[in-house]
C-alpha cells in the first residue's frame, strides 16, 4: 500500500488516496495507461503520472502543473511501494483547473 497524492481534474480537486498496488491503483486513478512527466519536477522524489492517451480520448477535462497542460486526471506517486514525500498543499498550490 501507498499514499499518492489524486489530481482529480474532473471536479477540480487535489486529495491524497492510499493505494495497493502502485501500477494497477495508478492507472485506475488515471483511467487508462500512464506516461511519467519528467519535466515536473521537485516533487520530493515523486514523479507525475498522467493518461498517456489523455490526449486522443478528446477527454473535457484537464489540468496545468507548472505551465504544462494535461488531459485528464493525474497522480503524484513514487516509483516504488513507497508513500510520497509530496504533500496536497504543495502540489495544490502548482495546479491550475
Amino acid at each position: 500500500m501507498a499514499k499518492v497524492i489524486f489530481i482529480n481534474a474532473q471536479e477540480g480537486k487535489v486529495e491524497e488516496r492510499v493505494i495497493v498496488d502502485v501500477l494497477s491503483g495508478t492507472q485506475a486513478l488515471v483511467g487508462g495507461y500512464v506516461q511519467q512527466v519528467p519535466f515536473v519536477q521537485n516533487l520530493k522524489r515523486s514523479t507525475l503520472w498522467v493518461d498517456e492517451e489523455g490526449l486522443c480520448k478528446g477527454l473535457q477535462y484537464g489540468f496545468m502543473m507548472d505551465g504544462h497542460r494535461f488531459a485528464g486526471n493525474g497522480v503524484v506517486s513514487t516509483l516504488e511501494k513507497s508513500d510520497t514525500k509530496a504533500t496536497v498543499e504543495e502540489v495544490r498550490a502548482r495546479i491550475q483547473f
